[in-house]
């Protein structure tokens, strides 16, 4: 007996993802050499490109043609979620550096923001320790690197298992971050299936934060948090969004730009329970997370932890460096022959230039994010009432501000730290519509666009963002 159209559809909702993320674990358990770059390799990262951009949305589009239950949503996402979580870290190496974080504690006793992997005696003939970032103190917050080191505890020694255990915390964290998001939606009268289905089925989000093992799920699980418990009704559930937005902020450093939108939001609401209460609670929390390491913050080795946030990649910044750089070597080769410059005094003057041009643009970037968010205060000020939707609005743009135009690092996986918070928005907002392009532009990083250091942020965040200015009118429920 023939299938009917609506029973086939319903079998290819859900067939494609585990046909595609089977496919794709496949590939890297059988076929892949882990981190070489050939034609072969990079045709098929094209190939993956396409089928995970093209059974996100055409997953999408059969979901709303045959509304399936949300259990079974639920547990199509647990199916693919598991082989994300199968897939070995083919695009960086971050997670290890993770392990090493933690390894460095369990097995060596010492306070990663004061000791390097490099100072380790015989650390290159330690099994468990990846030559990833080893000399750099850690670049993460408190609350991370102590559970870095419970998580690696659990690994027992075996690398490999470890390596499970990070990945496992990332997926639970997923999983509840797209529970949060459906939970929200019900709350709302909001399609909870739809919402859920855009962030569990992100393939951005599969790939980068499961796959690969990226910390930023966890991160965006926290803010996730934060903005359901601030925009419950419930006054004892708000009073945990402060200490859900500091773990986020432990976890990784960018999101304390939320601290001020929530605070304003809550002046505004005159919620000073919220306020005090969360912030005390918040407090605390940051001392239980700090008592391990704060002891040693005389030797921390602030310094390299600054250097290491002002690396320049994958940035508008890094982009329009990395341009003018090229553009200006032929030339000031040019002047330092005609003026008999010797090759040390040269190479000593352009130095100095690139110094100067760095600074200059990194200022001028971060001045004109500091102006626009002045100014967008302004006018929020001027609003008569200041709602939650007012302040998952500005939460996004605060992000969105931050990591693609002001900070000098722009990963795609920085994505995952506050997608979420579009999904928290009333369905068809425009900018879920943004979050949702932005991160099918982003998943071109795991082709050799994400290391051409002039065109990948044009490529990546540039083209979308112009394909969304052109399509003012352009909704999620197109597709």
């Amino acid at each position: 007996m023939p299938f009917s159209p609506s029973t086939r559809q319903k079998s290819l909702f859900y067939l494609a993802p585990l046909l595609v993320y089977g496919w794709i674990s496949f590939y890297y358990h059988i076929l892949a050499v882990p981190h070489r770059f050939t034609l072969f390799s990079e045709g098929v990262m094209w190939l993956n490109v396409a089928l995970l951009s093209l059974a996100y949305l055409w997953g999408y589009r059969l979901l709303r043609r045959t509304s399936p239950s949300f259990k079974s949503v639920l547990l199509l996402a647990v199916a693919v979620i598991t082989l994300a979580v199968s897939i070995p870290p083919f695009h960086s190496t971050y997670l290890f550096g993770d392990i090493n974080r933690g390894w460095q504690q369990v097995h060596y006793h010492a306070n990663p923001y004061v000791y390097t992997i490099d100072q380790v005696p015989g650390w290159s003939h330690d099994r468990m320790i990846t030559n990833h970032w080893v000399n750099n103190p850690s670049p993460y917050g408190f609350f991370f690197i102590y559970l870095a080191k419970g998580l690696t505890s659990l690994g027992h020694g075996h690398l490999s298992h470890t390596v499970y255990v990070f990945k496992l915390m990332n997926a639970l964290a997923f999983l509840l971050t797209g529970l949060l998001i459906a939970g929200h939606a019900r709350r709302r009268n909001q399609p909870a299936a739809q919402l859920f289905y855009w962030f569990v089925f992100n393939p951005l989000l599969l790939i980068h934060g499961l796959a690969n093992g990226h910390n930023d799920i966890l991160m965006g699980f926290f803010i996730a948090l934060s903005a359901f418990c601030l925009l419950s009704q419930n006054a004892w559930g708000r009073l945990g969004a402060f200490p859900a937005l500091l773990l986020g902020t432990l976890v990784k450093y960018a999101s304390i730009i939320l601290f001020p939108v929530t605070l304003f939001y809550l002046i505004r609401q005159k919620d000073w329970r919220t306020l005090i209460g969360g912030l005390t609670l918040a407090v605390i929390i940051f001392l239980l997370c700090s008592a391990p390491y704060l002891p040693d913050w005389r030797h921390f080795q602030l310094d390299a932890i600054h250097e290491n946030i002002l690396v320049s990649h994958g940035s508008i910044h890094s982009s329009i460096f990395s341009l003018i750089k090229t553009i200006l070597s032929e030339s000031w080769s040019w002047i330092a022959h005609t003026r008999h410059w010797s090759a040390t005094v040269s190479e000593q003057m352009w130095y100095a230039f690139k110094e100067q041009l760095n600074q200059m643009l990194k200022n001028m970037l971060l001045t004109l994010y500091a102006c626009g968010m002045l100014y967008w205060l302004k006018k929020r000020i001027q609003l008569p009432a200041y709602t939650g939707q007012h302040w998952l609005e500005d939460s996004i743009i605060a992000m969105l501000g931050l990591i693609f135009f002001a900070s000098l690092k722009c990963y795609p996986w920085y994505l995952g730290m506050f997608f979420p918070l579009g999904l928290l928005l009333p369905f068809n907002h425009r900018l879920q519509h943004i979050l949702i392009v932005l991160s099918l532009g982003q998943i071109l990083s795991i082709t050799f666009v994400g290391q051409a250091h002039i065109i990948n942020f044009w490529l990546m965040t540039g083209i979308p963002f112009i394909y969304i200015l052109k399509n003012k009118q352009v909704r999620i429920n197109r597709y």
